[in-house]
Parts: C-alpha cells; sequence; structure tokens
C-alpha cells in the first residue's frame, strides 16, 4: 500500500546501490558447489531484480515473502473491521448481561458467583477494547498488569497464573493504536478459561452465551477468518450445549459433560500439567505446526523449526486450514524435480531450502500470532538471458493453487465496503499508516471527492466526512483503491497469474526450451512486478521500507521462564551458477536469513530489528548450530 511518485534520477542511486558482488571466498563458495549466500543485504527481497549487473535468479524465497506480505495486509484490512464489530459486540453483550441472571433458579450464591465472573470478563474486554467503562480497584490492577504486558503471575480477577507477556501487541498490531487495544481484548477473551469442574465458571459461560444471543451470527466473521488456521482447541461459550430445557445448574452441567466428550484439547496454553475441559469466549485455533510443537513439548525434549517442519511433511495434513496446504507447497522444495541443474542436487541446495521452509514458517507463525494457540571467469556475462527461473514447477503451480485458495477464504473482507464503511476505511488509513507513507497515496484518494491536500491528515479526515454524507460510484472507489496499490483482491489475483507464469517458465528451463521476447520482458521485470504485490504501487520501490524482518514465538517452556521464538532477517543475495545454454552464468537472487533462539526477554518487531542493526547476527543459513545461542531483548 505505497505509491510514491518521486524523481525518476532516484533508479540512477538505486541501480550503484544494488551492485552485489561476490567477495573472493564466496567465490571459492560458487566453485565448489554452484551457489553461495552473499553478505550482501537489502530492505525487500524485490530489490535485487530491480538493478543488477549479472542475470536474475527468481527463487521461492522472493515469491513467499511477497505472498506473506499481501496476507498480513489481507489480515490487517479485516482486523480493522474486526476491531469495530468487536467494540460494538461487547456493548451489546454487557447491556444484556444483567438481563440473563434472572433466568436461573438454585443457589444464589453460586448464581451471583457466576454472574460477577462473567461481568469481570466482559469488563475487562470492553475496556481493554475501547477504553469505556467505570473500573473498580481489582479490575484496574488486572487491567495494568495487562497493559505493562510484563512476566507470570496470578490474576487478581480470575485467580489463575497468567502470562501476562502474550498481551504484548505484536506485527501490525503494534503499529495501530486501535489495533493494539483490539489484540489485547482478543487475547483476554482467547486466555480466559471456563473450567468444567468449576460450577460458576460454568454458570459464567452460559450467561454469556445467553447475553451475547441473539448477535450469534456476528461471530461469522472470526470464524470465516479462523478458517485459514485451523480448528478450535477449545469449545467457544456459542459451541456449548443447545439442549438447556431447565435453569437447575446441575442438570445444565450434567448435559454439559454429556455434549462437550468431543473436545479433547490438544495444546495446552496454561500453566497446569494436564489438559482440561474449558470453553473459552473467542478459542484460539490450532495449527498442524503448532500441534505437532506442544507434542514435542509433552515428550519432555524443547521443539526447533527443523524437526516441526521434518515431522508435518510425514502427516497426511487432511484438515482444509491455510496452513496444511502451506506444508502441502513447502513439500515440493524438499526434493529437486527431475531434469534439474546439478547445483539443486548439492547439500548447499539441500540446506537452502530448508532455510527457505524455515523462513517462510516464521513468517506464516507472524501473521497468525493473536489467533493462532507457540576465482571463475566470469565471462558468461554476455549471455543474452535475462536470468532464470528456480526450476521447480511443481512448487510454483502449488503456490498459485494456495494463493487462489487463500484469496477464495478471504473473499469477504476483500469485497468492497457498504458506503458508510468507506468512510471507516479512510479513518483507519489514517490510523494505520506512519504519517509520513500518508501522502504518498493521497493523490488517488483526494481525487475522490476533491479534497484539499495542504494538511495530509486534515485531508483525510474531510475526504471520511464526505464519504459519510455523499454517495460514491462503487466503481470509481474500486479504481482509487486501484491507483493506491491498496486493491487487495487485484493484488491477490496478480500473485496467482505471477505464480503461474513462473511456472510456465520454469517447465520451459527443464526442458532447455528457449524464451520468447515475452519471457525475457517478464525475467526482467518481476522486480517490478513482486514489488506491485506486495504493494508497492507505481514506482514506490525505488524507496523501499526497511521493515522485512520478522519475529515470532512458536513455545514457551515454563521450567526456565524462556520463550522459543524464530525470526526472519533482511533478505540476502544469492548466488548462483547456472548452467545456461552457452555455459554457466552467474546469477543474482533473494534469499531469507532464517533464526531460531530461546529468550527470556521476547522480541518484537522492532525490538528484533534493533537487535540486527546493533549486533549483526549471522544467518543459520546452511545448518543448524551445535546448540542454539541464547538471544535477549534489551
Amino acid at each position: 500500500m505505497r505509491i510514491c511518485f518521486r524523481w525518476c534520477v532516484l533508479a540512477l542511486v538505486l541501480t550503484q546501490w544494488i551492485s552485489a558482488k561476490p567477495s573472493k571466498m564466496e567465490q571459492q563458495e560458487l566453485d565448489r558447489h554452484g551457489l553461495c549466500v552473499g553478505s550482501e543485504s537489502f530492505q525487500q527481497s524485490f530489490q535485487p531484480y530491480l538493478q543488477s549487473e549479472y542475470p536474475l535468479f527468481i527463487t521461492s524465497d522472493s515469491l513467499l515473502n511477497g505472498f506473506h506480505v499481501l496476507l498480513e495486509e489481507s489480515l490487517r484490512a479485516a482486523e480493522i473491521r474486526n476491531a469495530i464489530l468487536l467494540n460494538r459486540l461487547l456493548s451489546e453483550w454487557r447491556e444484556n448481561l444483567p438481563k440473563k441472571r434472572g433466568d436461573f433458579a438454585g443457589d444464589s450464591a453460586l448464581i451471583e458467583a457466576g454472574y460477577q465472573r462473567a461481568a469481570w470478563v466482559l469488563e475487562i474486554a470492553q475496556h481493554l477494547s475501547s477504553g469505556t467503562g467505570s473500573l473498580d480497584s481489582e479490575t484496574a490492577q488486572e487491567l495494568s498488569r495487562i497493559e505493562q504486558a510484563a512476566g507470570r503471575s496470578q490474576s487478581p480477577t480470575l485467580g489463575l497464573d497468567l502470562d501476562y507477556r502474550r498481551f504484548a501487541p505484536t506485527g501490525f498490531y503494534a503499529t495501530n493504536p486501535d489495533l493494539s487495544c483490539y489484540y489485547r481484548a482478543v487475547r483476554w477473551l482467547q486466555l480466559v478459561p471456563f473450567r468444567w469442574e468449576h460450577a460458576q465458571e460454568w454458570l459464567a459461560m452460559e450467561m454469556i452465551r445467553r447475553a451475547a444471543n441473539p448477535s450469534h451470527e456476528s461471530l461469522s466473521l472470526w470464524q470465516d477468518f479462523w478458517a485459514l488456521i485451523g480448528e478450535p482447541d477449545n469449545p467457544s461459550v456459542f459451541d456449548g450445549p443447545t439442549s438447556y430445557n431447565t435453569f437447575v445448574i446441575c442438570e445444565q452441567r450434567a448435559s454439559g459433560k454429556y455434549l462437550w466428550t468431543r473436545w479433547q484439547e490438544r495444546v495446552n496454553d496454561q500453566f497446569r500439567d494436564l489438559p482440561q475441559l474449558n470453553a473459552r469466549v473467542l478459542p484460539p485455533r490450532v495449527s498442524p505446526d503448532m500441534e505437532v510443537a506442544s507434542e514435542i513439548l509433552a515428550e519432555g525434549r524443547i521443539p526447533d523449526g527443523n524437526e516441526i517442519w521434518l515431522r508435518l511433511q510425514a502427516t497426511k495434513g487432511d484438515d482444509r486450514s491455510l496452513t496444511s496446504s502451506y506444508v502441502k507447497v513447502l513439500k515440493h522444495l524438499s526434493n529437486p524435480p527431475s531434469g534439474c541443474p546439478d547445483f539443486m542436487r548439492t547439500e548447499s541446495w539441500k540446506r537452502k531450502s530448508q532455510q527457505t521452509v524455515l523462513a517462510g514458517w516464521a513468517q506464516l507463525l507472524h501473521s497468525w500470532d493473536l489467533h493462532g494457540k507457540l576465482a571463475v571467469n566470469y565471462g558468461s556475462l554476455q549471455e543474452s538471458e535475462p536470468g532464470y527461473v528456480e526450476p521447480n514447477p511443481e512448487f510454483f503451480g502449488a503456490m498459485a493453487e494456495l494463493v487462489a485458495s487463500t484469496e477464495a477464504m478471504l473473499e469477504p473482507g476483500l469485497e468492497l465496503p457498504a458506503q458508510p464503511e468507506m468512510a471507516r476505511e479512510v479513518r483507519g488509513l489514517l490510523a494505520t499508516s506512519p504519517k509520513d507513507e500518508l501522502s504518498l497515496y493521497q493523490e488517488p484518494f483526494f481525487s475522490l471527492a476533491g479534497t484539499p491536500t495542504e494538511n495530509c491528515a486534515e485531508a483525510y479526515l474531510k475526504l471520511a466526512d464526505q464519504l459519510d454524507k455523499t454517495a460514491v460510484d462503487p466503481s470509481d472507489y474500486r479504481r482509487v483503491l486501484n491507483q493506491s496499490g491498496r486493491d487487495l483482491r487485484t493484488s491477490w489475483r496478480n500473485l496467482e497469474s505471477l505464480c503461474r507464469r513462473l511456472e510456465l517458465l520454469s517447465i520451459k528451463q527443464l526442458h532447455k526450451l528457449p524464451l520468447n521476447d515475452s519471457d525475457r520482458r517478464f525475467v526482467a521485470e518481476y522486480g517490478e512486478k513482486l514489488a506491485g504485490v506486495m504493494l508497492y504501487g507505481g514506482n514506490a520501490y525505488l524507496t523501499p521500507l526497511d521493515d522485512a524482518p520478522r519475529v515470532a514465538s512458536f513455545a514457551h517452556i515454563p521450567q526456565t521462564g524462556e520463550t522459543l521464538q524464530c525470526a526472519i532477517g533482511r533478505p540476502r543475495a544469492l548466488y548462483v551458477m547456472y548452467p545456461g545454454l552457452r555455459g554457466p552464468v552467474l546469477c543474482l537472487g533473494a534469499v531469507l536469513p532464517y533464526y531460531e533462539f530461546p529468550t527470556t526477554r521476547p522480541f518484537q518487531d522492532s525490538g528484533w530489528k534493533e537487535h540486527l542493526d546493533r549486533v549483526n547476527p549471522a544467518p543459520q543459513f546452511y545448518s543448524r548450530p551445535q546448540g542454539t545461542t541464547r538471544v535477549d531483548s534489551q
């Protein structure tokens, strides 16, 4: 979503800046293995493909990076709308809750205890989401711990141990105050258990379920959204027994025990020894990788990314979640295709592919953080071809299918909003974009209503006010989204087209068929096309943002207080000696470095980027180190 209108002379600066060359040591690596990872790093994975004195080598890494950037932006757009919905729902639920207390007969003390617990849960959630509602001292103490997000301690309202660090917003949630509030509220509704063996909690769950009806349908947005991740690991309060025809609490619990026997918790996210039957207001989903990580922990061992993915590749992955589809796509990187160049059969390429898979996994974890449950003669430069594609048509074909299915899953959130939602979207743009970016794509938006542009932020607010009052042709709004690089549906379809073209080119290369003029032009323009998919509209790719590093947690070890994190750094140069029709060709591409480490002070994206700048650790590219180095944020 970045569009800029800079002087084209910047391209000259970029040309000289991306003058990557292998060092003497890297040349020796090229001689031995036909490929090496260079020391140069870039702000974005499309940059090596924009200006290079070498032919290009289009990697699976770069395409996966484009997929994840587009996925996160689509999720961000959906979450902006979900944040508005959550505020409305919590207000309705709290208003309805007192009316439902009278539905129950029996032990009056138990009924009151259940009501108080339900009221606490919703009151804290509403205050986290919107800052509204009165607070007593105990609730204020709970909110303070949540907002500080520091350490493990007992919740004053729940009487349970909570890891408050999990309330620290991550990724795009941390860049916007409204989404940060939404993140904490959703995390709270995910973590608060309604345990079967505690009658007051079971009763509180039933009160919330009744207070939330008839707005039950409003949860469909999250249900569609969660289909991307995996199955719920806990029942929602809305998944409870529906055969309550009596208000006697003991009968309700007996009915529930019979109907809930199918729920077997696979991933434990509470501080306890054994999983227990418990419901959540918004239950977190379990992706296949997190289930494997939990199994390894249950075996008394510390999981690592490599073992997790080796186990995943051995599973059938029968569920239809995006994560399962993603695993199937990445399996195509494990074995070189028939007829591939010799360098793709070396141990170095095998390790490179392993790191490609792990870097992709780290990016996927980053997206699901909230909703998931933790010297040679280089004369061959005279070669006429502009470059080559990583010759793995099965991977690119599977990626095209994955992109198409992902777009279909996200389709409800990619449609044009209704007229009132357009105004909210413009206000969301103002709230979620750094101020220095707002001016980069103001022109198309302001053309929609002729809004003056002297003061950028003020102009956006004026435009939103006009959209509240003035009818806008949806086709004009779609045109504006296209011009500004904000039309996510178009970007998804462009990515699918990109995958299909790469599939065709890789087939041609494996069969040693010559490229036609259209193919050569496509390869030469791949960097710009990838930048467009990654939401750099116009020529904004000339001044890319330095925001590629990502970090995510995948397990927690209570005994040591350590969190296991995986991360990617800035894209690095990949040099490949590709066997061209007239001899070996030195090509330049992009790979994403993968890191994995335990830490007692988990990183957020900004802290991880600062750590990379300060320490500049060597990427764990060719093999895992003997013993994983501990890394702590400062």
